[in-house]
């Protein structure tokens, strides 16, 4: 398992990425509020025909807004703003400290449960099936009982059995 790739797809994560879009609508909310402390004009001329009787209509719009004490009004708006971004900014660190920390502990286990199956393969069950051996041949030979060849027998069963259900389509590693 490639360790590394999985810790730096990490922000793949669906719970980590819905906070990338909130991010950035939170980071547009900031500019937009920002941009309300300056003054914005516009102009506008329309032409209106009417009936028979009445003239012809033309009429020009100007229009401006002054940002009348932006300490009261627009600053209270971009604080807030940049409070919601970094509220969104650390709640996305809180949740890739906590991925990461459960992928870890996640990876650690796997690595003590291959340890723990590489241990069983390499040692536990060659020696078992040594002793098994050793007890059979000592039973045939007359210097050991039936008893102590099932006893090495039910032994090696079960160290097979721990090591099937430490195979990573079993389960988790018991009776290790």
């Amino acid at each position: 398992m490639n360790h590394p790739y999985l810790l730096a797809t990490l922000e793949r994560n669906p719970e980590i990425a819905v906070l990338a879009p909130m991010r950035a609508m939170a980071d547009a909310e900031v500019r937009e509020a920002e941009a309300a402390r300056q003054g914005d004009w516009s102009w506008s001329v329309s032409y209106g025909k009417r009936g028979q009787g009445f003239g012809d209509l033309v009429s020009v719009l100007l229009t401006f807004e002054l940002p009348l004490s932006p300490g009261q009004r627009q600053q209270p708006q971009i604080r807030a703003r940049q409070q919601e971004l970094l509220r969104i900014a650390a709640e996305r660190d809180e949740l890739v400290r906590k991925q990461t920390q459960e992928l870890q502990a996640l990876l650690a286990e796997l690595g003590e449960l291959d340890s723990k199956l590489q241990r069983l393969t390499r040692q536990a069950l060659p020696l078992a099936a040594q002793r098994t051996d050793f007890t059979l041949a000592a039973y045939e030979s007359g210097r050991d009982k039936l008893a102590a060849v099932l006893e090495a027998r039910k032994q090696q069963t079960e160290l097979g059995l721990a090591r099937w259900n430490c195979k990573p389509d079993n389960g988790p590693c018991s009776g290790v």
